[in-house]
């Protein structure tokens, strides 16, 4: 068993469900993260990308299932606070995102929706247009209320988060589906103090642990694609800017 202090400030390269093996109990103060949302052929970048071990971005809808499961059920165990889980819901996911909602209710604390001012167009004709992702707050600190008695909210942050789309990113090319800067840092600055440890399990190109950086908190890195963890850690040797 590893201490967090082993990973802290670091990318990790490897199965998150590997890693995360290692972290004791109640180690991590709260989680960020947007996980593979099944979708199959990624029709926007041409690419079938492999995200866990030698399954791709379209498993079975069941072992899809089972594997969110084994993912918060790791999260919930590792976190002292809350997990923002961002998802959109999607053919090849629908079942287990409600799932979600059933399974993990006693877990639930609230919910932000993600609204994108610049929602694509849907590529199949009779499916509507898709303006918003869920940012699901699971919690183990009184997740029965929806209060947040750490956080610096004050009647002044709304369950809503207006912004552009993940293609604004300048990252957008090598990972179509990466944050918007903006959406970590609200969080961060929001529901998170100095010196906390924060973990994105599936670090993508790095924005969770960028925004943690701008605003002195600590990060841990996870992604199973070796190209991504490349360019995280370039984009954390760079000087932040504000």
């Amino acid at each position: 068993m590893k201490y967090p202090e082993d990973y802290i400030n670091k990318v990790i390269c490897g199965d998150c469900l590997d890693v995360m093996k290692n972290i004791p109990d109640k180690s991590i103060d709260s989680i960020i993260t947007s996980p593979p949302y099944n979708v199959g052929w990624n029709n926007m970048n041409g690419k079938d990308f492999t995200r866990y071990k030698t399954i791709n971005d379209k498993m079975d809808k069941d072992d899809y299932l089972y594997w969110t499961n084994n993912i918060l059920d790791e999260l919930l165990r590792i976190t002292k606070k809350h997990i923002f889980y961002n998802i959109q819901m999607l053919s090849n996911n629908k079942n287990t995102v409600l799932n979600i909602f059933s399974k993990y209710k006693d877990k639930i604390k609230d919910i932000i929706i993600w609204h994108k001012t610049q929602a694509p167009p849907a590529i199949e004709p009779g499916v509507m247009n898709t303006a918003f992702e869920f940012i699901i707050i699971l919690s183990n600190y009184k997740p029965e209320k929806r209060k947040f008695y750490d956080s610096k909210i004050k009647g002044n942050f709304n369950n809503v988060i207006y912004g552009n789309n993940a293609s604004s990113n300048v990252f957008a090319k090598e990972h179509k589906a990466t944050f918007p800067i903006y959406l970590p840092e609200q969080i961060i600055q929001n529901f998170t103090n100095e010196g906390d440890i924060i973990l994105d399990p599936f670090l993508g190109t790095g924005t969770t642990c960028v925004a943690c950086n701008r605003f002195n908190r600590k990060y841990i890195g996870i992604d199973i694609s070796k190209e991504y963890c490349k360019i995280a850690e370039e984009r954390l040797r760079q000087k932040p800017l504000f």
